[in-house]
């Protein structure tokens, strides 16, 4: 009989060991996400100034981190890599057109 007691404690206090160990994970993701959104809105603010279709998209970067919007967040980040490329070499920014507001 102590044996099943012992048993049946052993699993709850694994469990709880578990669930203190997954909220202390949770709360250090949490911190990580608001550093990253922080480190987002800052960068996009450091960024501004050199073409007037980054401005716009840096700020559209930093409006959709700011709300969460992560999906969109994505595709925005996506679609910076191409303005940048474009910057990077004119030839090809005659070629890109990415329309910020396009399905933000």
């Amino acid at each position: 009989m102590l044996n099943k007691l012992e048993e049946n404690t052993d699993w709850k206090s694994k469990y709880q060991d578990v669930l203190d160990d997954l909220t202390v994970r949770e709360h250090e993701w949490m911190q990580i996400e608001k550093l990253l959104r922080k480190t987002i809105g800052r960068l996009s603010i450091a960024g501004r100034g050199l073409n007037s279709q980054l401005d716009s998209h840096l700020r559209l970067i930093q409006t959709l981190s700011r709300e969460k919007r992560d999906a969109k967040l994505a595709e925005a980040l996506d679609q910076l890599t191409d303005i940048l490329a474009s910057l990077d070499d004119p030839q090809v920014g005659k070629k890109i057109s990415v329309d910020p507001t396009r399905s933000c």
